[in-house]
């Protein structure tokens, strides 16, 4: 394809990107003058009915607004969709009843099934015999706090083990939160350097274990302060940036701190808001010659175009900054972020940039599905069940310096295709995606895309 051509599509999708947020900053100010649809509602008292492992708080410190506030139905159908976002409920209703004069807001909610494995398989150039299968196990909720307790095994091309536990909630009057991480990997190495300069492929083994602290500052921001140990060991031939030190195996401590502002109607397939998480890590802080850091930056907006035509946009940067860094380290295209279209085309460096824009429309808007099957209880076999019809265009680029930063050098993809929102399980999606030269792939994948 001709280099005009291709600065010309790059333009439009950085286009189709950011106006919607000009837009957005034009209108939100008109916005805040016109005359809300519908009439405001004073909330007297609030009550909670159906959760029968979940503590109130975990469903009240969602709610944008508290007792004696006035609401309006825009404000309700938006922190309903934050209710369901806890990912611990098949069902969630508002309802309003007036009592001897006064407004008593009900949440009735149906709690979900909290324990149950999740099995997985992953092709690698899709190829069964480069497959990577396993179990993953989570019990969800286990205290009412919304903790999670995952347990992720791993056979065959990537195999591993981890062992995860959050919960958001420390103590019911204070936003503090706690996690920890171990995770063993035996993992391949993903780079073209490494293949060069090992003349073929090589395999890592490594150890992350990490803690987390998190201070929730409101209902759409939160801070994670992160500190950790890794250990990764090379193949006995070892050259140098295979490690980040002079030896075989690189051990050292780590430290990060995360920001997120999430403002997201539904955080599993938001209509509204905005999503800005912005991740910084240091590696090493000399030990053993190591000292680099990482910068991770996402930012995601969604908007109401028309009805429900809903636009989507999103712009993802991940960069590596240091003397010594190792490749087991470094930015990756074409593993769990890609490019519909060119999904098997693998890029590598110190820096990636992605950029991703969606419009969406629903088939189906939201179905309550509720099945009754024997010796299956009737919490795992409900669920909100959302269609959606997609329209995306992606593209990205990996490189080392900024200097080697170029239009030309980016590849993008487009398609369409169908998400199944099936709430509270997260979903899956099916898209048929074409590259620059229009050929074309079926993609078959659990999640959304963004």
């Amino acid at each position: 394809m001709a280099p005009n051509i291709r600065y010309k599509i790059i333009f439009l999708s950085l286009l189709l990107f950011f106006i919607p947020l000009l837009l957005k900053a034009q209108s939100s100010q008109v916005k805040e003058y016109l005359p809300i649809p519908d009439s405001l509602t004073r909330i007297d008292s609030i009550k909670i009915k159906g959760n029968k492992v979940t503590e109130d708080y975990i469903i009240l410190r969602e709610l944008t607004f508290k007792e004696n506030d006035a609401v309006s139905e825009r404000t309700l159908r938006f922190n309903r969709e934050r209710v369901f976002s806890l990912g611990l409920f098949n069902d969630v209703k508002f309802k309003i009843d007036k009592e001897e004069g006064y407004n008593k807001l009900t949440i009735q909610v149906e709690e979900s099934w909290y324990l149950y494995p999740i099995p997985f398989i992953r092709f690698k150039d899709k190829e069964s015999k480069k497959s990577t299968y396993g179990i993953n196990l989570l019990y969800k909720n286990f205290r009412g706090r919304d903790e999670t307790i995952r347990a992720n095994f791993a056979f065959g091309y990537d195999p591993g083990f981890t062992l995860m536990y959050n919960v958001p909630v420390l103590f019911s009057s204070r936003n503090l939160g706690f996690g920890f991480l171990f995770n063993y990997m035996d993992f391949l190495n993903k780079t073209d350097e490494g293949y060069r300069l090992y003349n073929g492929d090589f395999s890592y083994k490594g150890i992350q274990t990490r803690i987390n602290l998190n201070y929730r500052i409101d209902q759409f921001n939160l801070l994670v302060g992160v500190a950790g140990y890794e250990y990764y060991e090379a193949p006995s031939k070892a050259f140098p940036s295979i490690t980040a030190s002079d030896g075989r195996i690189d051990r050292f401590p780590m430290a990060g701190l995360d920001y997120l502002y999430d403002s997201r109607d539904l955080k599993q397939y938001a209509a509204v808001g905005t999503f800005f998480d912005l991740l910084y890590f240091h590696k090493g802080f000399g030990v053993n010659g190591i000292n680099y850091n990482i910068v991770d930056a996402d930012l995601r907006e969604y908007r109401n175009l028309l009805g429900d035509l809903t636009w989507k946009g999103r712009l993802k940067t991940r960069t590596v900054l240091g003397e010594n860094v190792p490749l087991y380290d470094y930015s990756l295209l074409g593993y769990q972020e890609y490019i519909r279209g060119s999904s098997h085309q693998k890029f590598d460096g110190r820096t990636f940039i992605l950029t991703s824009m969606e419009l969406s429309y629903p088939v189906v808007k939201e179905w309550d599905l509720k099945l009754k099957l024997p010796l299956l209880p009737e919490s795992l076999t409900s669920a909100r069940i959302g269609i959606q019809f997609t329209l995306f265009a992606d593209a990205g680029s990996a490189f080392d310096n900024y200097s080697d930063f170029s239009y030309h050098n980016f590849t993008y993809g487009w398609g369409f295709g169908i998400n199944f929102l099936i709430l509270p399980y997260n979903g899956f999606r099916v898209e048929y995606a074409f590259d620059r030269n229009m050929r074309g792939e079926v993609l078959i994948a659990s999640g959304f895309s963004f």
